[in-house]
């Protein structure tokens, strides 16, 4: 399964991501009206570091041991551009 396939219906993905994204639009649905558009920005930035860092790691061939590498380099991409 290619990951554009793995993606696209993140509620029910198995992958951390998945999990992760389902936990917060659990806690979105949850979160008083006023307070939901800043979970609502931080599930939006979460899924843009995510796909960053996997493209990251895809280009380096997904090389062991650089899941937090490529996560910080795309978290601060992510940062400078919002």
């Amino acid at each position: 399964m290619s990951y554009k396939q793995n993606t696209t219906n993140k509620s029910e993905s198995k992958t951390p991501s998945g999990t992760i994204f389902k936990k917060a639009m659990e806690i979105h649905e949850n979160t008083p009206p006023h307070h939901k558009k800043d979970v609502t920005e931080q599930v939006a930035r979460h899924e843009m570091i995510a796909e960053a860092a996997y493209y990251s790691a895809e280009r380096c061939g997904f090389n062991s041991g650089d899941e937090i590498q490529d996560w910080l380099e795309a978290e601060a991409e992510i940062d400078k551009t919002l």
